[in-house]
């Protein structure tokens, strides 16, 4: 509506002078032809016509268009495969055997070619060796020891046989001497306490008095 105002408004300015220039040409002196004044004596006397409402007419939005879209989904078809297996036991597994990994086409197990550290092969798999009674896990490589009052003989664990005047220790032998005594091949004997002498604070042998000297056996100044 306001463009249609302005257009009117431009109109009525031009035809406002298109008449004063009219006027103004037909003041000018008589014999000097004007094509101007010629043109617009045309429109002398004639109305102007009115200017036609334009009735408002918005422009509609424009309306969504939508699109179908197909998708076209393939389904892969193929066989199923067999999902792999661990080729060696988990550390630390004890008799728990070993799966392998399965052959697709035939449906073989097949066996690990090498089993890992502290393992040994059987016809499971690998698993951890044998322990023996008395014994107990050591590391997490199949070792094992002996319990306590026990040593190891081959690859099994035999009690200790502990002598007089000794108890059982984690050892070699599997027994330690008494405070007091000393080891002498396979017993324990007393330790020989010299004059001026006293027993030693590990109580295995014997230590010379302040101010004497060890002199074999004997303590001397």
């Amino acid at each position: 509506m306001r463009t249609l105002t302005r257009c009117r408004r431009a109109l009525v300015t031009a035809f406002c002078l298109l008449v004063q220039m009219q006027c103004a040409f037909a003041q000018a002196p008589a014999g000097q032809p004007d094509s101007l004044a010629f043109f617009l004596s045309a429109f002398h006397g004639k109305p102007v016509a009115a200017v036609p409402e334009v009735a408002y007419n918005p422009i509609p939005a424009p309306a969504p268009t939508t699109s179908n879209v197909s998708t076209n989904t393939t389904a892969a078809s193929g066989n199923p495969t067999a999902s792999p297996q661990p080729g060696s036991c988990p550390p630390g597994a004890d008799r728990l055997g070993c799966p392998g990994s399965y052959s697709p086409t035939t449906g073989a197990r097949a066996v690990a070619s090498a089993c890992p550290p502290g393992y040994q092969r059987d016809p499971t798999g690998c698993v951890m060796p044998a322990m023996p009674l008395h014994a107990h896990r050591i590391g997490g490589y199949g070792g094992w020891a002996c319990d306590m009052g026990y040593v190891r003989a081959n690859d099994g664990c035999s009690q200790v046989v502990v002598p007089v005047n000794a108890h059982p220790a984690d050892t070699a032998s599997g027994w330690v001497c008494n405070f007091g005594y000393h080891f002498t091949v396979d017993r324990c004997a007393p330790v020989f306490i010299p004059a001026n002498a006293h027993l030693a604070a590990d109580g295995s042998r014997y230590e010379c008095n302040y101010g004497y000297r060890d002199m074999g056996m004997s303590c001397g100044q």
